[in-house]
């Protein structure tokens, strides 16, 4: 067979063809490499949320509980951006130094980078809140010692500005209530040993006095137990009493507890 049997339309024909399977073949490669980012991201994902946590909280014991998604969502990210990258140069290892710098500034890049950015900082804000409670855990613990301090620490001055602020209002959202009610209540028990008086003077609102008179909370609170762990300073048995517990398990009175306002209710900010 010649050019001449074949004619000039059936070569044209024959190159359409071959371009058409090229391209088929291409975009079904394309395809397969975007099935293995997405398998390699969804399971990197699932890997980080249940084995990357433990991890992370052997180190950071305090870390806040949606950590667990930021860890998966830290894993998946860096496995779809890793195999991004391995996909894209086996299927064009060719590509050209400064193609290959203007994919990395594209769209995914910024968002990319923007969503990574804001999760550190939510991290960071939450890590300052955090400090600025313990911070006021330790005012209260040191108000058995004959020193006593009179004004609130600095850091948990700057707690509460931050929160005070529109940024900070927003962030306080992602402040679970059970985590502000075990804070608090954990204050109100040192409270009750370290500096009764002012115990005494929180309950005379009547707002707050509703929920320290609750049968369950009075029965914590005078827990001969409890007296002792913070005589100990031993503020972690106090997080693992039954009673601290049972209080956080109550949805109603883990919500007003939470709710109590301790420092601003003692004007000592």
């Amino acid at each position: 067979m010649n050019f001449g049997e074949i004619g000039a339309s059936g070569v044209i024909m024959l190159v359409i063809l071959v371009f058409a399977a090229l391209g088929f073949a291409k975009g079904a490669l394309k395809l397969f490499y975007g099935f293995v980012c997405l398998v390699g991201t969804l399971v990197a994902g699932w890997a980080g949320y249940q084995f990357g946590y433990p991890l992370v909280l052997e180190k950071w014991p305090k870390i806040p509980e949606y950590g667990q998604y930021f860890c998966g969502i830290v894993c998946g990210i860096l496995a779809f951006l890793l195999l991004k990258t391995l996909t894209d140069f086996f299927s064009n290892p060719f590509a050209k130094e400064q193609e290959e710098r203007k994919k990395g500034s594209g769209i995914f890049g910024l968002l990319t980078g923007f969503a990574l950015g804001f999760v550190i900082c939510l991290l960071g804000m939450h890590r300052l809140v955090d400090k600025g409670t313990w911070a006021e855990i330790d005012y209260w613990i040191a108000q058995a010692s004959d020193a006593a301090p009179e004004e609130l620490p600095n850091l948990a001055k700057l707690k509460y500005d931050f929160l005070n602020s529109a940024v900070g209002k927003q962030v306080a959202r992602f402040i679970s209530q059970d985590e502000s009610g075990a804070q608090n209540l954990a204050k109100l028990a040192i409270m009750q040993v370290a500096a009764p008086e002012k115990l005494q003077a929180l309950a005379s609102d009547p707002a707050i006095a509703s929920t320290l008179e609750s049968p369950k909370v009075q029965e914590f609170l005078q827990d001969p137990a409890i007296k002792e762990s913070i005589e100990k300073g031993d503020t972690a048995a106090i997080l693992a009493h039954p009673g601290f517990i049972a209080l956080m398990a109550d949805t109603e009175l883990n919500h007003a507890i939470a709710q109590i306002d301790i420092e601003q209710a003692l004007k000592l900010r």
